[in-house]
């Protein structure tokens, strides 16, 4: 199994860093950026606006359009009605040949 390295440049060098700390890295650099904006975390920055969808489900339940709801619900259809034409692994199984 071949290591997995994620590679850092900054003012042109590079070096390799094991993919965990290259994630902490980044995270590091969008929470430095957010600092230095003109209203960190402010009502419309991206870490308070996913803090507000998360706790609005948490408060609420999921609404119509979250993701989660989404597919569980696209996965019931699939188990009780069957899997419509429009179904991914149909798609897949029909370019294969197979027909349903």
């Amino acid at each position: 199994m071949t290591d997995t390295v994620g590679v850092i440049c900054n003012s042109g060098v590079c070096t390799e860093v094991d993919p965990v700390s290259a994630l902490v890295l980044i995270a590091l650099d969008q929470l430095i950026k957010e600092l230095n904006s003109k209203e960190p975390f402010g009502p419309n920055g991206e870490i308070v606006k996913a803090l507000r969808t998360a706790w609005n489900d948490i408060a609420n339940g999921p609404g119509e359009n979250n993701d989660i709801r989404k597919a569980l619900q696209t996965a019931w259809n699939d188990i009780t009605k069957g899997a419509g034409p429009n179904n991914d692994i149909v798609k897949a199984f029909e370019r294969l040949g197979i027909k349903f």
